[in-house]
């Protein structure tokens, strides 16, 4: 496919089946960080609150593979951002169901008008979700989500610990 910047651009959303599951976050690491190791995209910028977390990732070396095999030699990135979207509490996708979700994958501005197999493969198989594809002509790329004050998240290694009472196997007893 060839890309001029006058050919149409897409949207992609990534929704699971059933839109009532969560995924685990741990589920959700280990796919932002094989979408990093893999070059598909490259973590940039994130959001966390309590109950929600987006992270945004942009295009890299092999963001191509998302969308088609072999090689890729325009100039333009195949997508102008991917964001993960997961939380404790259901939210509306940016498009594609009307149902709440805990979890999507968004991809704006791609260059191409469909996902490679491999690639909602890699998804089904970190998230143990299967996921629905909806596309759209692309409208623009959404401005980072806002933490509104007071919804910041709180490390837990940081929250304070009861200092009255020892944790378990501290206690010192002599003899």
């Amino acid at each position: 496919m060839s890309t001029k910047n006058q050919e149409p651009l897409f949207d992609f959303v990534l929704i699971g089946e059933n839109p009532s599951q969560r995924v685990a976050d741990g589920a959700i690491s280990a796919l932002i960080r094989n979408i990093a190791a893999e070059r598909l995209a490259v973590p940039y910028a994130e959001s966390l609150a309590k109950d929600w977390c987006q992270v945004y990732l942009e295009a890299s070396v092999s963001s191509h593979c998302i969308f088609k095999e072999g090689s890729y030699t325009d100039d333009e990135p195949p997508f102008k951002e991917l964001v993960v979207h997961f939380g404790t509490k259901a939210e509306k996708a940016p498009f594609g169901t009307s149902d709440k979700v805990y979890t999507y994958i968004s991809i704006y501005g791609a260059r191409f008008d469909q996902l490679i197999g491999s690639f909602t493969k890699r998804i089904e198989d970190l998230l143990y979700i299967r996921p629905m594809v909806h596309v759209r002509k692309h409208k623009e790329v959404p401005k980072h989500r806002e933490v509104p004050e007071g919804e910041e998240r709180v490390d837990p290694k940081r929250l304070k610990r009861d200092r009255q009472a020892p944790s378990v196997g501290s206690r010192v007893e002599e003899w």
